[in-house]
């Protein structure tokens, strides 16, 4: 796998665990959980103390994470297009002329291969 498929994977791993964390604690930091305590999850301030304000930040941090993960893909797209490029495709003509300088092939061969190719 490529470096930036490496980073990509490595970035939604974090990202499932952000999401994952966030549904664990965020109760934890709202109030006393769903469910417990005084009224439950429908108590008398609703989402666990914070309102309509509880709601809001979870849209927030929703979009942040969003947000940051476009941001880091949108970033390793354009630095692995700078470095990567596909390999060099040399010209029949070229191939052949190196592989006679390398002595791979003989003048004779060298002579009709070329002919071959209409050069």
């Amino acid at each position: 796998m490529s470096r930036t498929g490496w980073s990509i994977l490595i970035a939604a791993a974090i990202l499932v665990l952000l999401l994952i964390g966030a549904g664990l604690i965020f109760p934890l930091i709202c109030g006393s959980g769903y469910g417990s305590g005084y009224g439950g999850m429908m108590g008398p301030w609703m989402m666990g103390g914070f309102g309509i304000f509880g709601a809001l930040l979870g849209l927030l941090f929703l979009v942040l994470v969003v947000g940051g993960v476009a941001w880091l893909v949108v970033t390793l797209a354009r630095n692995s297009g700078s470095g990567a490029s596909l390999p060099r495709t040399d010209a029949p003509l070229d191939i052949l002329k190196r592989r006679y300088a390398g002595g791979e092939i003989t003048k004779e061969q060298y002579e009709a291969m070329k002919r071959e190719l209409g050069s």
